[in-house]
């Protein structure tokens, strides 16, 4: 098939493009950090007023990437292999965030790192910790306290909504460094975050519905597998 230019402008001007750079974040608070408050430089800062801040701070996000687990099986047990799905993976989801003058940002994550598991003792609660939290160090907190939902939206050039999806029991895994360097005097400062999230759900997509075939049952016996004569009878 020769590529015809106005047939690519005909599929481009009826279905569009989408845009790296129209889309958000909206990342709420775990309920355990709900009224919080995290001191930064004798002042305090409500954990709440950092979704809005979030949004719009955040510089880059990356969409979920799925990837079926298998195993490589012969097909009639010998011979050339071929692969046979039996699980699914997901990887952990990105977000680069422009850091406030500050450091609220900083400290927020900080904050909910350590509310998930206390490694930064009491003594440095300046640097970010919770207001009044009375954990031990080293105490692991439980899941329902410090995982959200992460929405990520996608946007069309109308500003209408493309793709949504919904990350659910997130929670931040990671704060990468931050590389501080008198070269780049022209570049800001970025927080890397990585979270980890039970399931993702494509909240825009009707797939499935009334289309495709669901059944768990079996399909029946294939009619593709031609039958062998033995090479040496019983």
């Amino acid at each position: 098939m020769t590529f015809d230019i106005n047939e690519f402008r005909a599929e481009i001007q009826k279905n569009g493009y989408l845009r790296p750079w129209e889309y958000s974040v909206t990342l709420n608070p775990p309920s355990g950090l709900n009224g919080a408050q995290f001191t930064n430089q004798s002042q305090e800062a409500p954990a709440g007023n950092m979704t809005g801040t979030i949004s719009l701070r955040c510089t880059q996000a990356r969409t979920p990437t799925a990837q079926l687990e298998w195993l490589d099986i012969p097909r009639y047990g010998i011979g050339l292999k071929q692969a046979a799905p039996f699980n699914a993976k997901i990887k952990n989801f990105h977000i680069a965030i422009l850091c406030d003058k500050n450091g609220n940002l900083y400290n927020f994550f900080h904050s909910w790192l350590n509310y998930i598991f206390a490694y930064s003792p009491p003594a440095n609660a300046q640097a970010g910790g919770v207001a009044n939290q009375s954990r031990g160090t080293y105490m692991l907190n439980y899941s329902d306290n410090y995982t959200t939902s992460i929405l990520l939206n996608m946007y069309k050039l109308t500003g209408e909504t493309a793709m949504q999806f919904e990350f659910f029991r997130a929670f931040p895994v990671t704060m990468t460094e931050i590389i501080l360097d008198w070269e780049t005097a022209k570049s800001l400062v970025e927080l890397n975050i990585v979270f980890d999230y039970r399931e993702y759900s494509l909240v825009t997509s009707n797939m499935g519905v009334g289309t495709l075939n669901t059944s768990l049952t079996s399909p029946g016996p294939s009619t593709s597998i031609p039958s062998l004569t033995p090479l040496i009878n019983a």
